[in-house]
């Protein structure tokens, strides 16, 4: 694999251009240098067997790769032979590149530094050795050492290195001449350059501002540089008020763009009076921050100063003065002068020794010194150290800091303190630092790695008796937040001067087990932490505004870092977030491991084209041992499974080699030991092992002799053909050698067979398929086996027989003058004479008919029918050995062929004798006979026409050839019948044997045969075969034999593949053909057996196969299709199709068979049913995926995997559901949130939780109330509440402090195409892409969590799919299923992914698996029942009081569409809507019950959970009430001699009038809970009616909250029929538009009239319709035309619908007297006027006006004393009908009466006259006023019994309010009217 780097340390990557691997090569030259161990292990120790290797392992750092030349590129170890050269080949990203690479050797040595030129290093192999390389931005520095360069101004620049020097050139003119110049301390100086091509205007604010809330910091990827350094101050003069120090760097292209002063802790505090001049960089630092320590010394109270530095200058360098005093030092050492160095380096690196001599001259202890920025750092401060192979100084001080370096060099060689360096860097970690445990690394931990664990967090305020966190020098003090800044590597810290100890505890933490960033802790840890006052936020950032003062608690884990690492021993700072102005942090010692990897044993085959498909090899049980290298420790003991697998957890990088102890079967014993080495991730290593395999033994012999071969024959060159039938394809084609024999090897296990396909020459062909089976374990421990099959090859010779003829001839030599017929001679011999040996192999004597054949025993030797050559006396035998019976003739065959011989001797007297002749081999056909006719001297011989196969050669022993003679014309010859004296034959047929003679000798000619008719399975040979006879008999070699040979026809059958569900064709599917009985050949070839295998074929994309040509036996065969691999997604139907092949006819070659089969569908059914109904669920959706096309990020709970568009953000953080709100305000400031429904909260430093929503926040200030704002708070968040000052003045603003939580940023997986995050805690996380949010992710414990985003939106999904791949999906039918068809094989998992609307997805995922043949787990299909749950909606109506259940509620739940879900009316049970779609619904109350007010519509959303949901609508009791408030003006009597206040209770002046005009006012207002359907007001003028007073006009009341904003004015006259019905139809109630079905409703009729009111308006005249209620109208009386003597008695103002709080007067409800009969006013206008106004939206208080009705009257000269003016008014409330609880009536009366005016008298008679008049108007007005109480008698209460048994002067209503009952003598109280059914009647009555 290529070594890319892996991006794991973003977070140290922005702070410079130097990627993580440039970083790791710092510590790793200090490795070098011998302070800490090497990074990589040594080697472990090889076997001695194994070659002598080395490994080189690659290590890239981010943005780049590493491959070695000439070895697979993407490997990241290889193994080398030691010593050899290994080119390493560089390759940086665009934008990088790279000039060295560094190789650490694993035996300990060094690390040396390699130039790379061209793209390439190379270097010596002589152990392990990893390579590392940085790659560097374009445009920057790179690596090269930083060199002192010698200038002319070399002794100015020297000065400069030397601060006081510096100070004292450059010092303010003020400040110049002071004589004093002293060093008083040091002040930290913190140099930030940021890059101002991406920040345009930086500031101090803005650097550590965190606005979008990703836990780092706005300017970090501008960020180039954050050193922290010191610098020293000095005294001028005790005169002075300033110490001065040296602050600011010299860097390149840069500007100081903001700097601060501040206390060095978290408050950060702002120091006022700080100087910093940026020409020089000098700090001028004001005494008064000065404190006395105890050792009377002044040093500077907590203080840094920060210097922030934009430049864009791509390589900006820091430039600094470099003073080098060299003493004794040989060679070319550095100069004084001037060094550059990238701003973004973390240390400062400058090369003393220039050339060979100086690095052999300088070492470690020449260096006297090192002072840098004026502070001297010797050797045990562990600030540098120098790299002897390099010549490099390396300062451990971030480059951007220093601004001066003095170097002092001396060579003595007595100054060896090398030893004494490593014994302390091995004190620094093994000193009084706490070990907490073991963590393992997946790749070695490296000084400056920073990670962030899980954990929880805890203030204590003291020590827990955890372990003790260690500090650097706490005898010195000031170490706690020195401490924290160390731990978190923004100051560096030595490692040796670490102490443990109780050292300001007030914090712990527990630091959970986990794995994280590739570093797993395996048990939760508890330690305790100092504690220091610097703001660090849970990202482990520096952040001096956060503090969480509110927590003791938190789980936000803590900031790990390592300081220092030496050999398996680290140092780590651990830091915990602020809380209580306090972050806690310590030092530690861990031991460190590499995490165990996973590595993965894979057995299989050495030799597959054995093994292959071959069910006797396994891969199964193969166990091995596996030992380490280094110390040959058995580590572990593995077997295989069945896929040949097993796997070990092993140590990384580490040589190991693995011990075959059992082979698996099938297989031999790998001897040896197979070595292999981990790597720093999970890796596989292959097991091979040999197969074992069947040694074949051949061994051909003659089936006579058993042996040897005949004379003149041989048994090499036979060919055999093995096959195996148990590995698919394997076959072997081998040939005997010259003994008959053949070894065949590496045959498989199984079943095997042999069939011979060439003869050799001379032998007839073994038509026998010779089948065996052999299994592992039969044979020997090699795992061989030997089958060798005794007597399985005999071979019969090709044999043939011999006939002659001895016979008397004609006259001359001519034998064409003669037909043979002559005279027999008998006794004559016949050698037989084997050309190859010229030996007689046998003789013949003719018999007395002159013929010899070694067909007739008796004319053969003896020797051919002894026992020993013949089982059968009746069969000669001329060959070698025994003949048995299947040789075919006497004579077997010879390849230099025979001589026969007559024997002269023998020729009887006139007999001439025969020279001799010989049998060619050509002649040597296997059961021929050859027939010899001698006559005298002369020879011939019949024609024999031989049928052969084509194919073997064979005879073909059949029946039924025709052939026929043609002469050189060809002409078909005739020849005398031997059967028929007098017929002619002109076509000669073969018989059994497959052979026919020509009855008659030819003469000398040219002569061909021709077949004419073949028998099955042949075709006609069309060639006709040429031959000549030759005139000359002695030149005549006799023709006896012609071979013609037949092709076999074959057949050929195709099969049609379709699919059963839909009739496709279908490609793929696979056939053997099978034969169904033994095929046989007529010449005895036995082309198959029955259940051979025969061809195997595969269909096409026309879904057909068809078979090569096939043989059809002795002319039918029977075969079959037998399937034996179904195409894709179809099962398997193994069934025989059966066929048969038949001849048709020697003209047809090829005849054809068809057949057709179809597959079932793959198919795998999904039934959907509901959950505890078992009923089908249609519309389910269901998706079915191969797991091969799954993404792998492993199986832990804990990953997560995102699906997002590439190149977008992608993270997440731990979702809270509140905010957290704290508020900064001085004393007198208070501020307070208020929700939407009202509630308040106060807001204090201490942060308190809050609902997310949106608040108004309001602030006052030293009592004032300051403007507020409307604030959207969000859950997770801080905020900070202050009063901020503006234009307009102070205001309360909320500032937006980010993230409670850390966000954690996804990585891009390529191979994934995922973003990818492991080893997540449980719980709800929130999640963003590209900065939006997108949604909450869920981890729980049911494994990884797969997200898929789409529409900015997430949606967990059962799995991600690899790019490319996708699931089949499907929907459930109405029968609840979905099949799904046509899956290839494999396995598969299948899960709902849409549930129907109103049902909630199963989270259940089943797996299933497609094998090969198309079965589903065995079965033809498969099948897995799901059932889902479903929405359970639970709503209730229930009494607000008192949580009873309401009946009688009309309810409508209606959907976001406003359409009708449900309807219902409410009973005492819940009403239950199952499986209702999730989403937002309305619930609404249609109508009420009658008691109660009908509730808002509520907005409920439903879930998609199977929990129940409960939605309750709650009403509150309808309860109906109101009040009236009558007040009159009292009026002046235009009665003579009257005047007013003749009761004496008068409590307003008189209304001077000259005319009697006076008024009254009515106050009215509804205090119901709710609103009525009717609100009346009528005003009783009963003045009016006793004709004392007349109604003149009315100015109408102003109200606010009536519905429509409009009333009706109604009157009635002293002459309005009482029924009277006003034409006009007038209805406030009905007509307003509202509505309420009560009115209608049956319930309500007898309550309510026609006309919906329970107010009787029978009677009444409309005096103005639609008067709006909250402007005034006059409505005069003379406008509405009165008859002459007709007065208004009274009046009604009708409002219909009025709302909750519907009034006239904004207040006064409760002022004395409000129900007094004197409730008596000055003016009516003026009390009009103090009845307020509504408060507006502008808060002003300048809304409408409140206003009484004003009722203007005048009393008429019959208001007189002793009498009264009487008013009463009423008002009705109704709802729904009315009944109890939804009607009120309040009624108040005033009243006022006239008194006589006294007159003196001027004589007796008239004093005594108006003394009688007196006494009359007296009881006149006794009278009415008698009248008027009779009236109110009738409507009173009586007074209760005081509970104290005592009267208390008041009589109560039906309300409770009382009133006195000792103003009126009369025995009744004053009470409001009480309303009943008698009421229109008793109201009528009055008149």
């Amino acid at each position: 694999m290529k070594h890319a780097g892996n991006g794991g340390h973003t977070a140290r990557a922005k702070l410079g251009r130097l990627g993580v691997g440039a970083l790791s090569i710092v510590f790793a030259l200090s490795q070098a240098l011998g302070l800490v161990a090497p990074a990589v292990p040594a080697a472990w120790a090889e076997p001695a067997a194994e070659p002598e290797t080395v490994t080189v392992t690659l290590a890239a750092g981010e943005h780049g790769s590493l491959a070695i030349a000439g070895e697979d590129a993407e490997a990241d170890t290889v193994q080398v032979d030691k010593g050899s050269n290994v080119t390493v080949e560089v390759t940086p990203d665009d934008g990088w590149f790279a000039d060295s690479l560094t190789t650490f050797a694993g035996d300990g040595s060094e690390a040396a530094k390699l130039e790379v030129e061209d793209g390439r290093a190379t270097f010596k192999a002589e152990t392990d050795t990893t390579v590392t390389c940085a790659f560097y931005e374009d445009g920057s520095n790179g690596s090269a050492a930083l060199e002192a360069v010698a200038t002319e101004a070399s002794a100015k620049q020297a000065k400069e290195a030397s601060d006081k020097a510096y100070i004292e050139a450059n010092l303010d003119e003020s400040l110049s001449g002071l004589d004093k110049f002293e060093r008083r301390d040091v002040l930290t100086v913190t140099t930030t350059t940021v890059d101002s091509g991406k920040v345009a205007a930086p500031t101090l604010d803005g650097l550590w501002a965190d606005a979008d809330g990703d836990g780092m910091g706005d300017y970090s990827d501008a960020l180039k540089s954050n050193a922290v350094s010191h610098a020293v101050l000095y005294d001028l003069d005790d005169s002075s008020d300033y110490l001065v120090g040296r602050a600011g760097s010299d860097i390149s292209g840069a500007t100081l763009a903001d700097w601060g002063a501040s206390e060095n802790n978290a408050d950060a505090a702002m120091r006022r009076g700080f100087k910093f001049d940026a020409a020089t960089g000098l700090v001028y630092v004001p005494k008064k921050y000065t404190v006395k320590n105890k050792a009377g010394e002044y040093k500077v109270a907590s203080s840094r100063i920060q210097l922030l530095y934009a430049t864009s200058d791509k390589g900006a360098v820091n430039t600094f003065p470099v003073k080098v005093e060299a003493e004794n030092v040989d060679g070319r050492a550095a100069k004084s002068g001037t060094a550059s160095v990238d701003v973004s380096s973390p240390d400062t690196q400058i090369a003393l020794a220039r050339d060979k001599a100086a690095r052999k001259s300088i070492s470690d202890a020449t260096i006297e010194s090192v002072t840098v920025n004026g502070i001297e750092y010797t050797r045990d401060l562990d600030m540098w150290t120098y790299d002897e192979d390099t010549g490099t100084l390396d300062i451990l001080i971030a480059a951007a800091g220093v601004r001066s370096v003095d170097i002092k060099l001396a060579n003595d060689a007595e100054k060896n303190v090398g030893s004494w360096l490593a014994a302390l860097a091995t004190e620094a970690f093994a000193g009084n630092v706490w070990n907490i445990g073991t963590w393992e690394f997946q790749s070695a931990p490296w000084a400056g790695m920073s990670f962030h664990t899980a954990g929880h967090n805890k203030y204590t305020g003291a020590r827990t008796g955890a372990t003790l966190p260690a500090v650097e020098n706490p005898s010195g003090g000031r170490y706690e937040a020195k401490t924290i800044y160390q731990a978190l590597g923004t100051q560096n810290v030595d490692v040796s001067a670490l102490q443990s100890g109780a050292w300001s505890i007030e914090r712990t933490c527990t630091i959970a087990a986990q794995t994280v960033s590739g570093v797993t802790i395996p048990s939760a840890t508890k330690v305790d932490l100092t504690c220091g006052h610097v703001g660090v936020n849970p990202s482990g950032q520096l952040d001096p505004s956060y503090n969480q003062a509110v927590h003791t608690d938190d789980d936000y884990g803590q900031t790990v870092r390592i300081a220092a690492v030496n050999g398996d021993e680290a140092i780590i700072g651990v830091t915990v977030p602020t809380t209580f102005t306090q972050a806690g942090a310590g030092f530690f010692k861990i031991k460190w491991k590499l995490n165990k990897v996973r590595y993965t044993f894979s057995k299989c085959s050495a030799n597959v084209s054995i093994t292959d498909g071959n069910s006797e090899y396994s891969v199964e049980g193969a166990e091995y041992d596996i030992y380490r290298s280094s110390d040959n420790a058995l580590v572990s003991h593995i077997v295989t499974d069945a896929s040949g697998n097993a796997a070990l957890d092993l140590e990384p990088n580490q040589a190991y080699y693995a011990v075959e102890t059992k082979a698996p079967a099938g297989y031999t014993l790998h001897e040896g030991h197979i070595a292999f080495r981990t790597g720093n991730s999970a890796g596989t290593e292959q097991l091979k092992d040999d197969p074992g395999y069947v040694l074949l033994h051949i061994d051909k012999k003659d089936s006579a002799t058993l042996g040897d071969a005949q004379t003149g024959a041989t048994l090499e060159g036979a060919e055999y053909k093995v096959t195996s039938l148990s590995t698919p394809g394997w076959e072997q084609t081998v040939s005997t050698n010259k003994d008959g024999y053949v070894l065949v090897t590496d045959v498989p296990f199984g079943k095997i067979t042999v069939q011979e396909i060439k003869a050799p020459k001379g032998y007839k062909l073994d038509t026998e398929i010779h089948t065996y089976e052999v299994h592992p374990g039969e044979g020997t421990n090699t795992g061989t086996v030997d089958l060798e099959p005794e007597d399985d090859f005999k071979e019969n010779p090709v044999s043939f027989d011999i006939e002659i003829a001895k016979t008397k001839g004609g006259e001359d030599d001519s034998w064409e003058s003669d037909d043979g017929q002559g005279n027999a001679a008998a006794g004559v011999q016949f050698q037989i004479i084997s050309n190859t040996t010229n030996k007689v192999v046998g003789t013949l004597t003719t018999n007395d008919a002159g013929f010899a054949s070694t067909k007739d025993a008796a004319t053969c030797d003896e020797t051919s029918v002894s026992e020993a050559k013949t089982d059968d006396p009746a069969r000669p035998w001329f060959g070698s050995g025994k003949r048995n019976a299947g040789i075919s003739g006497a004579v077997p065959y010879d390849a230099a062929g025979y001589t026969i011989r007559e024997v002269d001797s023998t020729v009887p007297a006139g007999f001439d004798h025969v020279d001799d002749w010989t049998i060619s081999a050509d002649d040597l056909v296997d059961g021929t006979t050859k027939y010899y006719s001698v006559i005298d001297k002369t020879l011939n011989s019949r024609i024999q026409i031989v049928k052969t196969d084509a194919e073997t050669g064979n005879t073909v022993p059949l029946s039924g050839f025709k052939f026929q003679v043609l002469d050189s014309n060809g002409e078909t010859m005739s020849f005398a019948d031997p059967y028929d004296v007098n017929g002619t034959v002109d076509t000669f047929t073969t018989d059994g044997s497959g052979q026919v003679t020509i009855p008659q000798r030819l003469k000398s000619g040219k002569y061909s045969i021709k077949e004419i008719s073949a028998a099955a399975p042949y075709t006609v040979n069309g060639d006709a075969v040429c031959f000549e006879v030759p005139k000359d008999y002695k030149k005549a070699s006799p023709v006896t034999v012609i071979k013609v040979s037949d092709k076999q026809a074959k057949g050929k059958a195709t099969i049609t593949k379709t699919c059963s569900h839909d009739g496709e064709a279908l490609q793929g599917a696979e056939y053997d053909v099978v034969a169904q009985q033994d095929i046989v050949s007529p010449d005895g070839t036995v082309r198959a057996k029955a259940g051979d295998v025969v061809d195997h074929v595969k269909t096409g994309d026309d879904g057909k196969a068809t078979t090569k040509g096939l043989y059809l036996g002795a002319g039918s065969a029977a075969y079959a299709f037998i399937e034996t691999k179904a195409p894709s997604g179809h099962v398997i139907d193994e069934t025989p199709v059966t066929f048969t092949l038949s001849y048709k006819d020697g003209a047809t070659a090829e005849v054809k068979a068809a057949s057709d089969q179809s597959d079932a569908a793959v198919k795998f059914e999904v039934d959907k049913t509901v959950m505890g109904a078992g009923t089908p669920l249609p519309g389910a959706k269901f998706q079915a995926w191969n797991t091969d096309d799954e993404i792998s990020i492993g199986s832990a709970a804990g990953n997560l995997a995102v699906r997002a568009d590439a190149g977008a953000e992608v993270s997440i953080r731990k979702a809270v559901a509140a905010a957290s709100v704290k508020a900064d305000a001085d004393d007198g400031t208070s501020l307070m949130l208020k929700s939407a429904n009202g509630m308040e909260t106060q807001l204090g430093p201490d942060a308190v939780d809050m609902e997310p929503g949106t608040y108004t926040l309001t602030a006052t200030q030293d009592g004032k109330t300051l403007e507020g704002a409307e604030v959207e708070i969000e859950a997770g968040k801080a905020y900070t509440a202050k009063v901020a000052g503006g234009l307009l003045g102070n205001h309360a603003v909320l500032s937006d402090d980010g993230y409670t939580m850390p966000a954690i940023k996804l990585a891009w997986s390529e191979a994934n195409s995922a973003y990818v995050a492991l080893d997540l805690g449980l719980g709800t996380y929130d999640l963003a892409v590209a900065g939006k949010a997108a949604g909450q992710v869920e981890i729980d414990g049911d494994g990884p969590t797969y997200i898929l985003v789409s529409g900015g939106r997430a949606r967990r999904v059962p799995v991600l799919l690899k790019e490319g791949k996708s699931a089949t999906e499907g929907v459930t039918g109405s029968d609840g299923t979905i099949d799904f068809l046509h899956l290839a094989p494999g396995t598969y998992r299948v899960a709902e992914v849409e549930a129907p609307a109103g049902y909630v997805e199963t989270p259940e995922i089943k797996t299933f698996t497609v094998a090969a043949d198309g079965r589903i787990d065995g079965r033809d299909s498969g099948q897995a029942g799901f059932e889902d749950d479903y929405t359970k909606v639970r709503i209730s109506k229930r009494d607000i009081t008192d949580e009873s259940e309401i009946e009688g509620a009309k309810l409508t739940v209606t959907d976001s569409e406003g359409k009708t879900v449900d309807s219902w009316t409410s009973t005492a049970e819940d009403h239950e809507i199952d499986a209702l779609a999730p989403g937002k619904y309305t619930l609404t109350e249609q109508r009420t019950p009658t008691a109660y007010d009908q509730a808002e519509s509520i907005e409920f959303e439903v879930r998609k959970t199977g929990e129940v949901q409960t939605v309750t609508m709650y009403d509150s009791p309808i309860s109906i009430s109101g009040e009236i408030d009558k007040r009159q003006e009292i009026a002046d009597p235009t009665a003579k001699n009257t005047e007013a206040n003749g009761d004496g209770l008068n409590t307003a002046e008189t209304k001077a009038s000259d005319d009697g005009s006076y008024a009254y006012t009515i106050d009215f207002r509804s205090t119901s809970n709710t609103w009525t359907d009717e609100f009346t007001v009528e005003d009783d003028l009963t003045a009016a009616v006793d004709g004392r007073a007349q109604l003149t006009s009315i100015t109408t009341p102003q109200a606010l909250e009536d519905y429509d904003g409009k009333m009706n004015v109604w009157y009635r006259t002293d002459k309005t029929p009482d029924d009277h019905v006003d034409e006009s139809g007038a209805n406030a109630t009905l007509t307003d538009g509202h509505e309420n079905p009560w009115l209608s409703d049956e319930a309500t009729a007898p309550t309510l009239g026609e006309d919906g009111r329970a107010v009787d308006f029978t009677g009444w005249k409309l005096w103005r319709a639609d008067v709006p209620t909250t402007e005034a109208a006059e409505l005069a009386v003379a406008d509405l035309g009165l008859e002459e003597g007709e007065h208004v008695t009274a009046i009604r103002f009708e409002y219909g619908r009025v709302e909750q709080g519907f009034t006239t007067r904004d207040g006064g409800w409760d002022r004395e007297g409000i129900m007094d009969v004197h409730d008596d006013i000055a003016s009516a206008e003026d009390t009009a006027a103090e009845n307020g106004s509504h408060t507006d939206d502008s808060g002003t208080g300048t809304g409408t006006a409140y206003a009484p009705a004003i009722v203007r009257m005048k009393a008429t000269d019959g208001y007189t004393a002793g009498t009264s003016l009487d008013n009463y008014a009423r008002v009705d409330l109704t709802r729904n009908g009315g009944g109890d609880g939804l009607e009120d009536h309040d009624e108040d009366q005033v009243t006022q009466t006239a008194k006589a005016v006294t007159v003196p008298p001027t004589n007796l008679d008239q004093t005594g006259r108006n003394v009688i008049i007196g006494l009359a108007a007296t009881l006149a007005a006794a009278a009415a006023a008698a009248a008027a109480l009779i009236y109110r008698r009738r409507h009173a209460y009586p007074d209760p019994v005081p509970a104290g048994g005592e009267d208390d002067g008041y009589e109560e209503d039906a309300r409770g309010r009382e009133y006195r009952d000792d103003r009126y003598p009369d025995g009744y109280d004053r009470d409001p009217y009480g309303y009943d059914d008698g009421y229109r009647d008793s109201y009528r009555d009055r008149y």
